[in-house]
């Protein structure tokens, strides 16, 4: 973790990689493009992942390579996963927000 107390893409990544060993920084940037994660970043463009942000990555993993969605296999297939997650994140806001 940075002094500042958030965590680069790279230290995410080994963070999860002992739960979640077939994840990559490339599935990571993935998930952020489909919107499941919004990491902030650095005026130069850098993600900083805070403890939340990680927290919420093993979230959106540990559905996605669940046997409750029996059509996602945990070894990168996450396009039907993801719109899964996105079902499950809109509900999970409408309840916050009720």
């Amino acid at each position: 973790m940075s002094p500042e107390g958030h965590h680069s893409i790279g230290e995410v990544l080994a963070l999860l990689q002992e739960e979640f060993p077939d994840v990559t920084i490339s599935k990571i940037r993935f998930l952020e493009k489909e919107g499941l994660i919004d990491p902030e970043r650095t005026p130069s463009g850098y993600r900083k992942f805070y403890d939340d942000d990680v927290e919420l990555l093993r979230c959106i993993l540990r559905v996605a390579c669940s046997s409750t969605i029996a059509a996602v296999r945990c070894d990168g297939s996450y396009e039907f996963a993801v719109q899964c997650l996105h079902q499950i994140l809109q509900i999970g806001r409408r309840a916050l927000n009720a």
